[in-house]
């Protein structure tokens, strides 16, 4: 396990592979911009009765992922995948 993600850093670095970052706490993206969104998936789901809207959040869990990812591999990442909140990332990020 410990080789990996210096295999990985190699890969990297000598152009054979690329490797993307998602947020930090991957799923939650959608959920701490509008926890509404959770009844996508579960349409029956209990919910805070104060609809959740942090995107505050959202952008913390941008940047730790990105940070994150510099401290690992040296370098920032080609690419993002923010997973179930992918529309949001633009904006989240400037």
């Amino acid at each position: 396990m410990k080789l990996i993600i210096p295999k990985y850093k190699e890969l990297m670095q000598n152009g054979q592979i690329e490797i993307s970052t998602t947020p930090f706490y991957h799923p939650i993206l959608p959920l701490l911009l509008n926890s509404e969104s959770a009844r996508i998936a579960l349409p029956d789901v209990r919910l805070p009765e104060e609809p959740v809207n942090w995107p505050e959040d959202v952008r913390l869990q941008l940047h730790l992922a990105l940070d994150q990812y510099q401290k690992t591999f040296g370098a920032a990442p080609k690419g993002l995948w923010p997973s179930e909140g992918s529309s949001v990332t633009n904006w989240c990020l400037t």
